[in-house]
Protein backbone atom coordinates (compact mmCIF):
# COMPACT_ATOMS: atom_id res chain seq x y z
CA UNK A 1 0.00 0.00 0.00
CA UNK A 2 2.10 2.43 1.07
CA UNK A 3 5.12 0.79 -1.26
CA UNK A 4 2.51 2.20 -4.08
CA UNK A 5 3.11 5.92 -4.00
CA UNK A 6 0.01 6.50 -0.90
CA UNK A 7 -0.29 9.90 0.61
CA UNK A 8 1.14 9.94 4.49
CA UNK A 9 -0.89 12.40 6.28
CA UNK A 10 -0.43 13.61 10.02
CA UNK A 11 -3.89 14.29 11.62
CA UNK A 12 -2.30 15.65 14.37
CA UNK A 13 -2.39 19.15 15.45
CA UNK A 14 0.49 21.64 13.62
CA UNK A 15 2.09 22.17 17.01
CA UNK A 16 2.55 18.24 17.47
CA UNK A 17 3.56 17.72 13.71
CA UNK A 18 6.29 20.47 14.63
CA UNK A 19 7.61 18.64 17.33
CA UNK A 20 8.32 15.69 15.15
CA UNK A 21 6.36 14.00 12.31
CA UNK A 22 7.51 11.70 9.26
CA UNK A 23 9.91 13.20 6.84
CA UNK A 24 7.22 12.26 4.60
CA UNK A 25 4.10 13.34 5.85
CA UNK A 26 1.86 16.10 5.11
CA UNK A 27 -0.03 18.09 8.73
CA UNK A 28 -3.77 18.52 7.86
CA UNK A 29 -4.79 18.46 11.55
CA UNK A 30 -7.97 16.19 12.08
CA UNK A 31 -9.76 19.93 12.66
CA UNK A 32 -9.28 20.74 8.92
CA UNK A 33 -10.15 17.19 6.81
CA UNK A 34 -13.36 18.72 5.66
CA UNK A 35 -11.25 21.43 3.72
CA UNK A 36 -7.68 20.12 3.27
CA UNK A 37 -8.53 17.36 0.90
CA UNK A 38 -9.64 19.51 -1.82
CA UNK A 39 -6.85 19.08 -4.20
CA UNK A 40 -6.31 15.35 -3.81
CA UNK A 41 -7.67 12.85 -6.20
CA UNK A 42 -10.28 10.47 -4.18
CA UNK A 43 -8.83 7.51 -6.07
CA UNK A 44 -5.42 8.86 -4.48
CA UNK A 45 -4.15 5.72 -1.98
CA UNK A 46 -3.87 7.70 1.63
CA UNK A 47 -2.44 6.16 4.47
CA UNK A 48 -3.29 8.88 7.73
CA UNK A 49 -1.88 8.69 11.11
CA UNK A 50 -2.23 10.71 15.03
CA UNK A 51 -0.53 9.81 17.99
CA UNK A 52 -2.15 6.77 18.65
CA UNK A 53 -4.66 6.00 16.11
CA UNK A 54 -8.09 7.58 17.56
CA UNK A 55 -7.91 10.65 15.14
CA UNK A 56 -6.50 9.07 12.35
CA UNK A 57 -9.31 6.50 12.99
CA UNK A 58 -12.01 9.73 12.63
CA UNK A 59 -10.11 11.16 9.51
CA UNK A 60 -10.39 7.99 7.75
CA UNK A 61 -14.22 7.67 8.57
CA UNK A 62 -14.59 11.05 7.24
CA UNK A 63 -12.47 10.69 4.55
CA UNK A 64 -14.48 7.84 3.07
CA UNK A 65 -17.91 10.18 3.92
CA UNK A 66 -16.31 12.54 1.66
CA UNK A 67 -15.66 9.91 -1.11
CA UNK A 68 -11.93 8.92 -0.84
CA UNK A 69 -11.93 5.29 -1.79
CA UNK A 70 -8.38 4.24 -0.58
CA UNK A 71 -7.71 5.21 2.94
CA UNK A 72 -6.40 3.46 5.90
CA UNK A 73 -5.39 4.27 9.36
CA UNK A 74 -1.36 3.92 9.92
CA UNK A 75 -2.37 3.93 14.01
CA UNK A 76 0.11 6.16 15.83
CA UNK A 77 3.35 7.95 15.05
CA UNK A 78 5.59 5.48 17.25
CA UNK A 79 3.90 2.92 14.96
CA UNK A 80 4.36 4.63 11.44
CA UNK A 81 7.87 4.68 12.60
CA UNK A 82 8.28 1.13 13.88
CA UNK A 83 7.15 0.06 10.61
CA UNK A 84 9.53 2.37 8.51
CA UNK A 85 12.40 0.39 11.06
CA UNK A 86 11.17 -2.97 9.75
CA UNK A 87 10.56 -2.44 6.36
CA UNK A 88 12.57 0.71 5.20
CA UNK A 89 11.15 3.81 4.08
CA UNK A 90 7.30 4.43 3.38
CA UNK A 91 7.99 5.72 -0.36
Amino acid sequence: MIDNGALVIDVRTTQEYADGHLPEARNIPLSDVGTGFHDIDKQQPIVVYCRSGGRAAMAMEALQKQGFTHVHNGGGLNEMQETQMNTGPLN
